[in-house]
């Protein structure tokens, strides 16, 4: 891939031993701030981690329209069922491939490929839910190849990005994913919003084996959140900030006191149901600890049946933070927060500590 002259992403990723001790490759971004295990070579990650490869093709084929045709290029399906659908007529069905290739875009990205869905969104809107095609068409401007999470298919335990020109950024946002590592939309889709905030990202993934609650492979949380933050302390990043919808809102909160996070925004956060405290009433309170329930903002839909049934454990616990009720019928609010262009207005409370009339419905 070239840089064209445009400034790039650093993009620093770890992967946990098992023995308490985190892997780490980078490429571009403090560099000197924490010894790395080695530099990011795609050419050696796209030997282990086929996704890469398709990634790495999708990306060159909406760069260039069509790529090299003596290069094989995977992603070209993709590519041409993007292109081909913005001709086809509003009533035509969409072949099952085609179906297929798109609904690969949004799900891998990169960003000029979701650009491209939100281009060709009038025919491309027929595979969507009605909230991803809002959410699509609101978030249109903020598709930016510097945002992409081009490592995300190597499926690293955490993820640093750092957006171009944040060299002396000292603040960072702590993101913690569902069990199918998504935000309860695309990753790559809902990173593009939370990376136009222009503050470096943390993402903490789950395994399947392994889900993040419980602590990073081969650690317990204590241990997991030591390590998160002594890294985090090692790049610079001392003001933290948390973000998690459905498992990973609970997550948050249990890593809110051993990552020192400053203040916690929770959308719907609730254990997985595989989740042996999934039952557990006062699940919410322990999760939390001793960290200020005053500093978690709690999202919820207030039409949504699972986010109605969360709000109804939280007053069982009692699980009384402040709160923030949406209206769009979507269970991990952060969707509804963009399709109701409430997110900046959330992340202004979390980020810059900005008030926030806050609701107890």
């Amino acid at each position: 891939m070239t840089s064209g002259g445009r400034q790039l992403a650093g993009h620093h990723l770890f992967w946990s031993t098992g023995k308490g001790r985190l892997l780490h490759y980078r490429t571009r971004g403090r560099d000197a701030a924490l010894p790395a295990t080695r530099d990011i070579s795609i050419w050696k990650l796209r030997r282990k981690f086929p996704a890469l490869v398709l990634w790495l093709s999708l990306e060159r084929a909406v760069r260039t329209g069509s790529g090299n045709p003596r290069i094989p290029n995977p992603a070209l399906p993709a590519l041409q069922a993007l292109e081909r659908a913005g001709s086809v007529a509003a009533e035509t069905p969409l072949p099952v491939e085609w179906r297929r290739s798109l609904l690969g875009i949004l799900m891998l990205g990169p960003q000029r490929g979701l650009a491209k869905m939100a281009e060709h969104l009038p025919t491309i809107s027929r595979i969507l839910t009605p909230n991803y095609r809002r959410m699509l068409s609101i978030l249109a401007p903020a598709f930016n190849d510097s945002a992409d999470l081009t490592f995300l298919a190597c499926k690293p335990n955490v993820y640093l990005w750092l957006p171009p020109g944040s060299g002396n950024a000292s603040r960072v946002l702590v993101c913690f994913c569902t069990s199918s590592n998504s935000l309860n939309a695309p990753l790559p889709v809902a990173h593009a919003a939370l990376a136009a905030r222009g503050i470096p990202i943390c993402y903490v993934f789950n395994q399947r084996t392994r889900y993040a609650h419980k602590g990073l492979p081969g650690m317990d949380v204590d241990q997991s959140a030591r390590a998160i933050s002594q890294l985090l302390d090692r790049l610079g990043f001392p003001e933290r900030y948390g973000l998690g919808t459905s498992l990973g809102g609970y997550t948050a909160c249990r890593y809110a006191s051993g990552l020192r996070l400053r203040r916690v925004l929770n959308f719907s956060g609730w254990p997985d149901k595989g989740s042996e405290v999934y039952a557990d009433a006062n699940c919410m309170s322990k999760a939390i600890g001793s960290f200020p329930a005053s500093n978690v903002l709690s999202v919820l839909s207030s039409t949504d049946p699972n986010d109605k049934s969360i709000l109804g454990s939280y007053e069982k616990d009692p699980f009384l933070t402040p709160r923030c009720f949406l209206e769009t019928p979507t269970h991990g609010s952060l969707l509804a927060a963009i399709i109701e262009n409430r997110l900046d207005e959330l992340l202004d409370w979390l980020v810059e500590g900005k008030h926030f009339e806050s609701s107890l419905q």
